[in-house]
């Protein structure tokens, strides 16, 4: 308030001029025709001060009351949800970086009005490919024509399709959980590298039905953070890696410590997502991968997680495809959140 505050004190300043140059103006006007008593310089005085409060109030509304009014204005349209709204306002104080941050503001309101109904659409877009399925080969089981063989086929399709919209839910909701959920980080002391050779046994069937080589450099490592959303990281890229790993290919996973944080990442020789970092974080984004392959929702999943942990993701593709996450294990990781 440093600005708006000189700007008031030179008001003030002005108005006491004012008053003394308007005080004075009128005694000699009145010398020059009588003796001015006291109580006549008191009456000059009460007048002259009741005007410059008037002067004040009037410089007040003109300077800073107008620019408050547009603002008040602006902010009403923008609650009704209209995004499209500008704060001009002139001046270099604190009001004009006000008009400068709401300004910021709406344009970010634009832009998630935006991605919330490419949202919306790619949600109806998802849904409806996997349910069309169901729906498909439903209606083809209660014909009386098909094969046994073909009934199985159908069968399965349909589990793999309900399959398919029972982690899409999941995943959407835990995105939803860490998006609006405030205390959701709750600490607790495990060793990192055993919860990460855990999630590698645990899709061991997987990654070996495609002879992929995994290469694991786990540091033994005590940490005191969240063991849910760590779990939810490495569960996301480390399936992400096998997914999307050639059959034969390799991938390379290593947890360690440096600097107080804790780093986990995972490497595979897939170079299919190759100048495509900007794109795999976006949900329902397989980066021109086969829908078949996954949801599209795991990278933004894991990366959500890892924000709420009050670290980052950042994805490196070339030749091989590196995804690392690094997250504070700092005492106050909660308190950011």
């Amino acid at each position: 308030m440093k600005k708006l505050l000189i700007k008031i004190i030179a008001m003030m300043l002005f108005v006491m001029a004012f008053v003394l140059g308007f005080s004075r103006l009128i005694l000699f006007a009145i010398s020059t025709k009588r003796a001015v008593t006291t109580a006549v310089s008191y009456h000059v005085s009460l007048i002259s001060g009741f005007c410059g409060l008037i002067l004040f109030a009037a410089l007040l509304c003109i300077f800073i009351g107008r620019r408050l009014n547009k603002l008040k204005d602006g902010i009403k349209k923008v609650a009704k949800g209209d995004y499209e709204t500008t704060f001009c306002l002139s001046g270099n104080d604190e009001l004009a970086d006000l008009a400068a941050a709401l300004n910021k503001m709406t344009k970010e309101l634009r832009a998630n009005e935006y991605l919330s109904k490419e949202f919306v659409k790619n949600v109806s877009h998802e849904f409806k490919t996997p349910l069309s399925a169901i729906i498909g080969y439903g209606d083809l089981l209660k014909t009386d024509e098909i094969t046994d063989k073909d009934r199985k086929e159908y069968a399965c399709i349909i589990c793999d399709e309900a399959r398919k919209l029972n982690e899409m839910s999941m995943k959407m909701l835990a995105i939803s959980r860490l998006d609006h959920t405030e205390n959701i980080v709750h600490k607790e002391y495990f060793n990192a590298d055993e919860l990460v050779r855990d999630v590698v046994l645990a899709l061991q069937p997987t990654w070996s039905a495609k002879n992929l080589c995994v290469e694991a450099e786990l540091e033994e490592l005590p940490v005191f953070s969240d063991k849910t959303l760590f779990r939810l990281i490495v569960q996301n890229l480390f399936s992400n890696a096998v997914k999307y790993t050639d059959d034969g290919g390799f991938i390379r996973i290593e947890t360690k410590k440096e600097n107080s944080r804790l780093i986990f990442s995972a490497e595979n020789s897939s170079d299919a997502l190759k100048g495509k970092e900007d794109m795999l974080f976006r949900p329902f984004c397989t980066a021109g991968q086969p829908r078949e392959k996954g949801t599209g929702l795991g990278l933004t999943l894991a990366r959500k997680a890892a924000e709420k942990l009050g670290g980052t993701l950042v994805a490196e593709c070339g030749k091989t495809a590196l995804f690392r996450a690094n997250i504070p294990l700092c005492e106050d990781i909660a308190d950011k959140n």
